[in-house]
C-alpha cells in the first residue's frame, strides 16, 4: 500500500482517469483518431506512389508510340481519391522532336481522339480492398463526326479496373459491355456483341502475366455491294499503272449479303517475361471457341436463302511456347469439327511447331517492329522499308545459324476416313558467306536447308468433293480414268483405296516419291 493511498490499484486508475477518462465511448474514439490518422497518412503516401507510377507510365507510353501520337493528360490528387483523363490523338507532325516528350503538344480539336477517364482510390483500403489503390478508367471517343456518332451511339467503350497490390503487382480487369455498331444510313454493315471479360495478374516483379477471357459471342453481317467491287477494281488498275476511276461504284446495287457469328470463345493464358522477349515469352495458353458460323446469299433480298458457307464447332487450341537456353519454340495445336459448303468434317486437326529461334535475333526484330512503327508518320516509306531491310540483314546471319526448322500438320475426317497433309523445312546449316554473296541469301539458304512435304487422301474423298466443288456427281469411271492417269506420271501413289504423295528436296536435288527429277525451271 503506497503512501497516503488506501489502494494502490485505486491510485492508478484514479490518476489515469484524469488524463485520459476511460469509458467506452473514449476508448472507440481513440481508436478510431489512430486508424483515421495511420490510414489518411498511408493514403496521402500511397496517393503520391500511385500518381508517380501514373506520370511515368505515362512517358512510357508516350515514348512506345512516338511523336506522330500526341499524348495530354491531367491529375487531380485528392486526399481519398484522385482523378485523371488522358486524351491521345494521332497527329502526324514530320518537324516532331524525338518521342518521350510530346506531352505537352495540344490536341487538334477537329480530329477524333481516344479518352480515358481514371478514378484512383488510393490504398491501404482502397475501394474496400486491401490495395495500394484501385484505378477504374472509362474508355470513350471524343470529336467525332455525326455519322461516326450515329453509329456508336448503342455502344459503350471498355472499363478497364485495375488493383495495384500492396506487395506490389497488379490484378487487371477490361469489361466491354453488350454493344453494337450500326453501318451508315443504308445499314449495310452491322456488327453486335455480347459483354466481354479479360482479366489479367502481373507479379509484383512484372516478369509474370496471366489472365483469362470471355465472351459469349459477337456476329458481323452485311451487304457486299457494287460499289466495294468498283472501287476494288479501281485499286487493281492503279496497282498496274492504269488511270484509277475507270470502273464507276454503283451505290444502290447490292450483289449479296453475309453473315458470320463466333459463339462461347474463352481461354486462359500464363506467360513469362523474360528479359524484354514480349513476342513470343515463354508459356502456355489454351481455350475454345464453340462455333463460327459464315454464311452468304447472293441476292441483298431479305427473303433470299443464305447457304452456309462455314460451320466450325467445338473448337479448341493450345500454345505452348518454351526457352532452351539461347533459343526457343512453340507448338500450336487446334482441334474440331465442322462443315465447310457440303463437305461434313467429323473431325479437323492442326498441328504447328517451330523450333531453334534465336532468341536475341528475335528482341532485334522486336525493336525493329517499334522502331518501324514510331518512325511510320515522319519517314518516306521507301526510307522505312530500306532501313528495315538493313537491320534483318544483320539479324538473318544470327537465325540461321540457330538451325531453325517448321512443321505443319494437317488431318481430317470426312466419309469415316482419315486423310491429311504435311510439311516441314529446316536449316541444316548457315551456307557460307561466299555462297551467299554468290547467290544471295534466298538460294544459298535454299541450298543449305531440306524440305518436306507429303499428302494423304483417301479415295473415298474424291467424288465427295468433286460433288462439293461442281455440284454434280462424278461417275466412278472418270475417277478412276484420273487416278490411272496421275499415278502413271508417277505424281501419286496408289494402296488400296488410299491415295498419296510424297515431295522432298535436299542437297539441291528434288524426289517425287523417292525418284529424282529435274528442278523446276524458276527463271523467265
Amino acid at each position: 500500500m503506497l503512501p497516503g493511498f488506501r489502494d494502490g490499484g485505486t491510485a492508478r486508475r484514479s490518476s489515469l482517469n484524469c488524463i485520459f477518462p476511460m469509458n467506452k465511448k473514449t476508448v472507440l474514439g481513440a481508436v478510431a483518431v489512430i486508424a483515421l490518422a495511420s490510414y489518411g497518412g498511408s493514403t496521402w503516401y500511397l496517393g503520391g506512389e500511385v500518381q508517380n507510377r501514373y506520370e511515368t507510365a505515362l512517358a512510357d507510353v508516350q515514348k512506345a508510340l512516338g511523336t506522330q501520337a500526341v499524348l495530354t493528360h491531367t491529375y487531380e490528387r485528392g486526399f481519398l481519391s484522385s482523378r485523371a483523363k488522358v486524351a491521345l490523338q494521332w497527329n502526324p507532325d514530320p518537324s516532331a522532336p524525338e518521342a518521350g516528350i510530346a506531352l505537352d503538344q495540344p490536341l487538334v480539336t477537329s480530329s477524333p481522339r481516344f479518352v480515358a477517364n481514371s478514378t484512383l482510390r488510393h490504398g491501404p483500403l482502397a475501394g474496400v480492398r486491401l490495395a495500394a489503390a484501385v484505378v477504374e478508367t472509362q474508355f470513350s471517343m471524343e470529336g467525332l463526326d455525326k455519322p461516326m456518332q450515329k453509329m456508336l451511339a448503342t455502344a459503350t467503350g471498355p472499363t478497364l479496373t485495375s488493383v495495384h497490390r500492396l506487395t506490389g503487382g497488379q490484378d487487371l480487369t477490361i469489361s466491354l459491355p453488350a454493344g453494337e455498331v450500326a453501318g451508315a444510313e443504308d445499314d449495310r454493315q452491322h456488327i453486335q456483341w455480347q459483354a466481354m471479360t479479360f482479366q489479367v495478374a502481373i507479379s509484383a516483379d512484372q516478369a509474370r502475366v496471366s489472365g483469362n477471357l470471355q465472351w459469349p459471342g459477337m456476329s458481323m453481317k452485311g451487304l457486299n455491294t457494287q460499289e466495294l467491287n468498283a472501287n476494288a477494281r479501281n485499286e487493281e488498275r492503279e496497282e498496274d499503272g492504269e488511270r484509277p476511276g475507270l470502273a464507276m461504284p454503283d451505290a444502290a446495287a447490292a450483289a449479296g449479303r453475309y453473315a458470320i457469328s463466333v459463339q462461347g470463345m474463352g481461354g486462359d493464358f500464363d506467360m513469362q517475361l523474360q528479359n524484354g522477349l514480349w513476342l513470343l515469352a515463354p508459356g502456355t495458353a489454351s481455350g475454345q471457341i464453340e462455333q463460327i458460323t459464315v454464311t452468304s446469299a447472293e441476292s441483298a433480298d431479305p427473303s433470299a436463302i443464305s447457304k452456309t458457307v462455314l460451320n466450325l464447332e467445338q473448337l479448341t487450341y493450345t500454345v505452348a511456347i518454351k526457352r532452351t537456353g539461347d533459343t526457343l519454340g512453340w507448338t500450336t495445336k487446334v482441334a474440331g469439327k465442322g462443315d465447310m459448303g457440303d463437305l461434313k468434317f467429323e473431325a479437323l486437326n492442326l498441328q504447328e511447331a517451330v523450333d531453334q529461334v534465336d532468341v536475341q535475333a528475335l528482341k532485334a526484330f522486336q525493336d525493329t517492329l517499334l522502331t518501324t512503327y514510331r518512325n511510320a508518320a515522319v519517314e518516306a516509306d521507301a526510307e522505312q522499308v530500306e532501313r528495315s531491310a538493313a537491320v534483318l540483314s544483320e539479324i538473318a546471319p544470327r537465325f540461321v545459324a540457330a538451325k531453325p526448322s517448321y512443321s505443319m500438320k494437317i488431318s481430317a475426317t470426312l466419309g469415316g476416313r482419315q486423310g491429311g497433309l504435311e510439311y516441314s523445312a529446316q536449316i541444316n546449316q548457315a551456307p557460307a558467306e561466299q555462297l551467299v554473296q554468290a547467290m544471295g541469301w534466298g538460294p544459298a539458304l535454299l541450298a543449305s536447308s531440306s524440305l518436306n512435304a507429303s499428302a494423304q487422301v483417301p479415295k473415298i474423298w474424291l467424288p465427295l468433293v468433286a460433288t462439293a466443288v461442281t455440284g454434280a456427281r462424278m461417275p466412278a469411271e472418270q475417277i478412276d480414268g484420273l487416278i490411272d492417269m496421275v499415278t502413271a506420271q508417277g505424281y501419286v501413289v496408289q494402296e488400296a483405296d488410299q491415295l498419296s504423295t510424297a515431295l522432298r528436296f535436299e542437297g539441291g536435288q528434288l524426289q517425287l516419291n523417292g525418284k529424282t527429277i529435274p528442278m523446276p525451271g524458276l527463271g523467265g
